[in-house]
């Protein structure tokens, strides 16, 4: 996927590219790609302040409506009007074409608290059961050779706790 480096990003896959007092904000490569094919941008807040981890709006794709949230606090400035004819811009070029929002940065400390790399895909020994830039981590069951171990195991301790117990109540030990 791909990471511009000029960007922050926050761990809900939103990014900001701040340009002097103003910024833009977009969805990063791998939201868009999870999301599937967007069809609608709905940004009811410009002219407004938004605050950090605030919702801005909402992009629906085919099969999911996502909220939208704030990297840091800001006045919405304008929407990407080409989002109106061409929400797939957003699939298409996420960091480029497919900004969502241009914003006036009202606390450019907050920008600290945001990552310099974007966040990281779940490891590979985690399933990811996703709402949109929601990941529930669930552990994959253990593999089947050590299932297998643990079942022979189970059951030699309880072969041996029968023959004690017969043992026992036939007086031989």
């Amino acid at each position: 996927m791909n990471f511009p480096k000029d960007i922050r990003y926050t761990s809900e896959h939103e990014w900001i590219r701040v340009e002097g007092d103003e910024a833009y904000v977009g969805i990063t490569d791998y939201a868009q790609s999870e999301l599937g094919e967007i069809v609608f941008i709905d940004v009811p807040t410009v002219g407004e302040t938004v605050g950090q981890g605030e919702v801005f709006g909402s992009v629906e794709a085919v099969k999911t409506v996502s909220d939208l949230n704030m990297p840091v606090t800001g006045e919405v400035l304008e929407l990407n009007e080409e989002l109106d004819a061409a929400p797939e811009l957003v699939n298409n070029d996420p960091y480029g074409k497919g900004w969502i929002i241009k914003i006036s940065v009202k606390d450019a400390s907050e920008l600290d608290s945001l990552m310099e790399a974007p966040p990281r895909e779940v490891p590979s020994f985690y399933t990811i059961h996703r709402t949109p830039y929601t990941v529930h981590r669930t552990p994959l069951p253990l593999p089947l050779g050590f299932l297998c171990l643990l079942l022979f195991l189970l059951y030699a301790n309880m072969i041996d706790a029968c023959n004690v117990l017969v043992m026992n109540s036939l007086n031989i030990i």
